[in-house]
């Protein structure tokens, strides 16, 4: 099963998280698939979009939610740790660790909140824990670390597909340049771009950054969308994407979720490619 990880070089915030939070919401919604989505940042922000103190009780709008299913005392990847130290960690225990936002389709892995130093100790564990989720889900969804290390190096290199976050900076286009000439990108083969928190009217549009880039396939986007920000920040993404989905017409909100669409139909597409060739 695939393994899709989201990630960028460069050490700047392009929305890559709240990029992989969409992407995996909106494949659970539109593909009969079983989905975990995990983040390896020493930080609950992937968590906080789905279940945040801000959302208060609200419920939320579909019985496909599960956010009331029970997790183990220690859960997340804390617990996961200490199973997997003990060796009692099967692939099919693994979601007594995840919480459930849609029941059979999108489970979130708690990542690390904790002191750096246990985070550190911590991080060697994260390619195993996600080989053996790959063995029970039919997708897992990394937000991995940005830039280039050790730790980052050891999950791209058990990744299916790199969905790579650029922006409309020179600085970013231009490091992509650099990497698919002679750096990470250049090593590849399933590497797909996307640019992070687009703005239409930026002279850097989608056909100009795929000429300076000299990509031959259509450059997927993740505008930036004030509504979707806001569900991030307070907890209600689920609710989002449920609202939103009713919606009809010229929306802005409609066209959000167009190119969202747009971006995992071509994760989808390019793993498809990948595996004709094996």
């Amino acid at each position: 099963m695939p393994i899709i990880t989201f990630w960028t070089e460069l050490n700047k915030e392009i929305g890559q998280t709240a990029a992989a939070i969409a992407a995996a919401t909106q494949m659970a919604m539109e593909h009969n698939k079983r989905i975990l989505l995990m983040s390896t940042y020493n930080n609950q922000e992937l968590q906080d979009a789905f279940w945040h103190p801000s959302a208060g009780n609200k419920k939320l709008i579909s019985s496909l939610l599960g956010n009331q299913k029970k997790v183990m005392i220690d859960n997340g990847i804390s617990g996961m740790a200490k199973a997997l130290a003990s060796n009692r960690l099967n692939p099919e225990q693994i979601p007594n660790y995840t919480k459930t936002v849609f029941k059979g389709r999108l489970e979130i892995l708690s990542g690390f909140n904790g002191e750096e130093k246990e985070y550190e100790e911590l991080k060697p564990i994260y390619p195993d824990v996600i080989q053996r989720a790959n063995r029970f889900y039919d997708v897992v969804i990394i937000d991995l670390n940005k830039t280039m290390s050790d730790f980052a190096n050891s999950i791209l290199d058990i990744s299916n597909i790199v969905a790579y976050g650029i922006n409309q900076k020179n600085k970013s286009i231009e490091h992509y340049m650099e990497s698919k000439e002679s750096g990470f990108i250049s090593t590849r083969n399933d590497v797909i771009p996307y640019i992070a928190r687009y703005d239409q009217y930026s002279k850097y549009s989608t056909k100009n950054i795929g000429r300076l880039i000299r990509e031959k396939r259509k450059i997927n986007v993740m505008p930036y969308n004030t509504l979707f920000a806001e569900a991030c920040d307070e907890g209600t993404v689920a609710d989002y994407f449920l609202k939103v989905g009713t919606i009809k017409g010229e929306d802005r909100n409609v066209k959000f979720l167009g190119d969202i669409r747009s971006l995992t139909d071509a994760i989808i597409y390019r793993l498809q490619e990948l595996q004709m060739k094996i």
